[in-house]
């Protein structure tokens, strides 16, 4: 690539960011990477999950946030003495439901259950 061909694409690059910039500021103010997230497992991902969605893509946000919540669910399942299940669903409700001592709040609960379309279980929907 000639020096020509790299002002070029510089500028293009510049003016896409540039018309894009508005609306990421706002979705970047719109959110944050929660901080109780354990560094050695999920920092990573969880940020990777914001900044894909601050650059708006949002189809990409939307697969890597159903990973690291499968991830996620896995991890305390693991850490808690469940084993863990294929089935999303079930796994989910042994953190929360079947326990004398939920693993997951109420609101945890709902957002797992959520992010695989609930009751259909299609992580599509």
């Amino acid at each position: 690539m000639d020096d020509n061909d790299r002002a070029q694409s510089e500028h293009s690059l510049r003016q896409d960011f540039e018309l894009t910039l508005a609306n990421r500021i706002d979705r970047s103010r719109r959110t944050r990477v929660h901080p109780a997230i354990p560094s050695g497992y999920f920092s990573v991902a969880s940020t990777e999950c914001r900044d894909v969605f601050v650059d708006g893509h949002f189809y990409g946000c939307i697969t890597l946030v159903q990973s690291v919540a499968e991830g996620l669910a896995k991890f305390l399942a693991t850490n808690n003495g469940i084993t863990p299940n294929k089935n999303h669903l079930a796994l989910v409700n042994a953190l929360q439901k079947h326990r004398s001592n939920p693993v997951i709040s109420p609101q945890a609960y709902a957002a797992f259950r959520t992010i695989r379309g609930g009751k259909k279980e299609d992580r599509n929907t």
